[in-house]
């Protein structure tokens, strides 16, 4: 198996697609998201740094803890 043989766990996506001749205020991805805060809703994330290895343009993506709840 590539990777050195671990298996990744698949995430499946819910909730709602977002349009893109209207989307969403704040985070575009937010209605699809199972890490969305109230943040998300309000503010449009920073694009990651240049050359970063894992980037995501989200306010929470150095964060470990899980996500709470909105």
């Amino acid at each position: 198996m590539a990777g050195g043989g671990r298996k990744r766990q698949r995430i499946l996506l819910t909730g709602e697609i977002p349009s893109p001749a209207e989307p969403p205020s704040g985070c575009r991805f937010r209605t699809r998201c199972r890490h969305v805060r109230d943040l998300c809703a309000e503010e449009v994330p920073a694009a990651p740094p240049p050359g970063s290895v894992h980037g995501a343009a989200c306010h929470f993506r150095l964060e470990e803890t899980p996500p709470v709840a909105v």
